[in-house]
C-alpha cells in the first residue's frame, strides 16, 4: 500500500529542496509510506543509487540543466530496478513522473524509447519544430523542443506499456 497523502507531502518537500541545487544531480529514494530512505549526492551529469533501494520505492532527482524530462537512462534504470515511480524536478519547480500502472507492464518501454530517440525522423522533427517555433536552432532551444517531444511521446505511449506518466509544477 501507498500512503498517498504523506508521500505527496514528502515528494513536494524533497523536490523543492532538490530544485535549489544548481551544479549537480542529487537523488532521493522515498518509501511508499512517505519516509525518506536515502539522499544521494551525485555528479555534474548523474546520480547513482543502489537498485535494491529503488525496488518498489520512489526515486526522484533533479535536472539542474532545466530539462524537465526523463532520460532513456532514467526509464531503463527504473524498470530494471523494479521501482514504483521515478521522477525528475527542475529549478523552476516543474516535474515529471513515471510510475507503475495497474495490470501487466511491458518492460520494453525504455528500449523502445531509445529507438525513438535515435530515429532520424524524430531527431529531424525536433530540429524542424525548433526552427518553426524560434526561427533558429541553438542548443538551449533544441533542448527545450527535445524535452517537449520526449514528454509528448511518454504521455502518448506510457499507458500502452502499463505505466502512468504525469507532469506538474510545485509552487513554493
Amino acid at each position: 500500500m501507498i500512503n498517498e497523502e504523506k508521500t505527496a507531502e514528502t515528494l513536494r518537500n524533497v523536490e523543492l529542496s532538490l530544485a535549489t541545487i544548481h551544479d549537480r544531480e542529487d537523488g532521493v529514494v522515498v518509501g511508499r509510506d512517505g519516509s525518506v530512505l536515502l539522499y544521494q549526492r551525485g555528479t555534474i551529469d548523474k546520480v547513482s543509487v543502489d537498485g535494491r533501494l529503488i525496488k518498489d520505492n520512489i526515486f526522484t532527482h533533479n535536472h539542474y540543466n532545466g530539462m524537465c524530462n526523463l532520460s532513456v537512462g532514467d526509464v531503463v534504470s527504473f524498470i530494471e530496478d523494479g521501482g514504483y515511480e521515478t521522477r525528475v524536478v527542475t529549478s523552476d519547480g516543474r516535474y515529471v513522473s513515471l510510475k507503475r500502472g495497474n495490470g501487466v507492464r511491458n518492460t520494453s518501454l525504455g528500449k523502445d524509447m531509445l529507438m525513438v530517440c535515435r530515429d532520424r525522423k524524430f531527431v529531424m522533427g525536433v530540429l524542424r519544430r525548433t526552427m518553426e517555433k524560434y526561427g533558429r536552432v541553438g542548443l538551449p532551444l533544441r533542448n527545450k523542443e527535445l524535452e517537449n517531444a520526449m514528454n509528448e511521446w511518454l504521455n502518448s505511449n506510457a499507458v500502452k506499456y502499463g505505466y502512468i506518466f504525469t507532469q506538474g509544477r510545485h509552487e513554493p
